[in-house]
């Protein structure tokens, strides 16, 4: 095993594991604890042209089931087989022209067609988490505990790993070497 990925960390160093630890760690779960973006769980029959787009959206709102033409009429080979199924999906993950069909769907269970590079999109659009990017965040709680100590609007673990990110940030851009940090 390669010492240098173990390393103990250095003296003063206040936690318990090594900085490059540390900054996997970072790496793999700040995305997770401040990720609070809109997804929707979404599928999708990726077709050639608008006139077969519109006959199949006539049929689904007739009642056929959107997984079984996904499976036979998709271009999208990758999704053809889950019946169109995408998973979560969010805005930036996708091309602008089927982020804004696909997060203008109102209610789960409704479809939007739209033109993107790859061809005619149906979309179904199944459940939603996180937040909208356009409505306002939540109030944060304010005043004081019990004990008299303030309480925090952000939580403490997410004021922590800010200030950790920021320091390894202004390390990285000050020049130094990342395999050192």
């Amino acid at each position: 095993m390669n010492r240098a990925l173990i390393a103990d960390p250095p003296p003063g160093w206040p936690f318990p594991i090594g900085r490059r630890w540390l900054l996997l760690i970072l790496l793999l779960l700040l995305p997770s604890l401040v990720d609070a973006q809109e997804q929707r769980k979404l599928r999708h029959i990726l077709l050639a042209s608008e006139t077969i787009t519109d006959s199949l959206m006539v049929a689904i709102e007739g009642g056929s089931d959107f997984r079984s033409l996904a499976r036979r009429y998709s271009l999208d080979v990758g999704t053809r087989i889950l019946g169109g199924d995408l998973d979560w999906v969010s805005r930036g993950s996708v091309e602008p022209e089927f982020a804004a069909a696909a997060f203008a769907i109102e209610k789960p269970g409704g479809i939007a067609k739209c033109k993107t590079r790859y061809g005619w999109h149906l979309i179904e659009f199944l459940e939603t988490r996180g937040t909208p990017l356009e409505q306002p965040p939540a109030k944060p709680a304010t005043g004081t505990t019990g004990n008299g100590k303030p309480v925090s609007p952000v939580p403490v673990h997410l004021l922590a790993s800010e200030t950790i990110t920021d320091s390894l940030m202004v390390a990285i851009e000050g020049g130094s070497d990342f395999r050192s940090l």
